[in-house]
This record gives structure tokens, sequence and C-alpha cells, in this order.
């Protein structure tokens, strides 16, 4: 997104790392729906109108990226996501360890990257 939108790539990446582990580790909603979210809020922006004007439209266009990732992968949490409690220091280390990261994270990064490519217009 950051590319094809033309984002400043340090400006995202700082604002983005907090997401990871559904927020802080917190594991409550996917980061990958976080980004995405804050990805619509950027795109949108950069037309230079307002922000009351885009706030109706901001939220549509968030909804119906979740509803779509929770169609697609029945949950948007990410403890449910990923099968594992990452407030247990172990089962977190376990769990990058395996693997499993790249079975779901990227999975879950790349869907909302792809919709979003396929939809969002300013």
């Amino acid at each position: 997104m950051q590319e094809s939108w033309d984002f400043p790539w340090e400006d995202v990446r700082w604002a983005a790392l907090p997401l990871g582990g559904g927020v802080g580790r917190s594991q409550a909603l996917c980061g990958a729906i976080s980004g995405g979210a804050m990805a619509i809020g950027m795109r949108l922006g950069q037309r230079g109108v307002e922000r009351a004007e885009l706030e109706d439209e901001s939220r549509e266009r968030t909804m119906e990226m979740v509803r779509r990732f929770r169609e697609r992968f029945g949950q948007v949490d990410c403890r449910e996501l990923t099968g594992h409690d990452f407030n247990d220091p172990e089962e977190y280390r376990k769990w990058r360890e395996s693997g499993l990261r790249e079975e779901t994270c990227v999975k879950y990064v790349s869907f909302v990257s792809r919709y979003l490519a396929e939809r969002e217009t300013p």
C-alpha cells in the first residue's frame, strides 16, 4: 500500500509498529485490519478536503473491509486468528519460532493489502 499510494515509508513504518499482535500484543483486533483502516484514512486524506467530509466514507470503507475479512477468515481478533496466547511469553516465543507467523499474520496482511489495492481510490 505504501508504495502504490505514495505514502512516506518511514511514517508508515513507525505508525504501524505497535499494531502487531492485535495492537501491542493485546490480541484484540488483528493488526492487519488496524493497518488497513489507517491506510484508508491516509488515502482519503490525500484528497485535500476537510476531515468531516470524509468521516462517513472512511467508516463505510473500513466496515466493508472488516466484513470481507471476517467473511474470509471467520474472525477478526488476533487471539482467535492465531490460536495462541501472546500474553504467555513462552507460548509467544514458541509461536514465533515455529514459523506460524508466516502462515497466519503474513496471510492476513496480504489479504488486506490486496483488498485495498483492488478497491481503494482517492
